[in-house]
């Protein structure tokens, strides 16, 4: 009985395992979204003052995905 006890402890312990490291993996790719939406953010707005060119130019010479494009601005304009 003992034994069935820690065998059954031991499964939900792997099992617990199992999702702390799925979201933890979830976690880090949210991390890097939000890291790479700040680079792109940064680097629109550097190039954007420096050559005196619209926001939507910047992105263009950077080659910023059309996908990713609306979240940039949003976050200049509140930036």
């Amino acid at each position: 009985m003992l034994m069935t006890k820690e065998v059954e402890v031991d499964r939900m312990c792997d099992l617990s395992q199992i999702f702390i490291d799925k979201e933890m993996g979830n976690g880090l790719l949210l991390g890097k979204s939000k890291g790479k939406e700040e680079s792109n953010v940064a680097c629109v707005r550097s190039l954007s003052e420096r050559l005196s060119i619209r926001y939507e130019e910047a992105m263009d010479l950077l080659e910023i995905e059309e996908t990713l494009r609306p979240s940039i601005l949003k976050r200049m304009d509140r930036e």
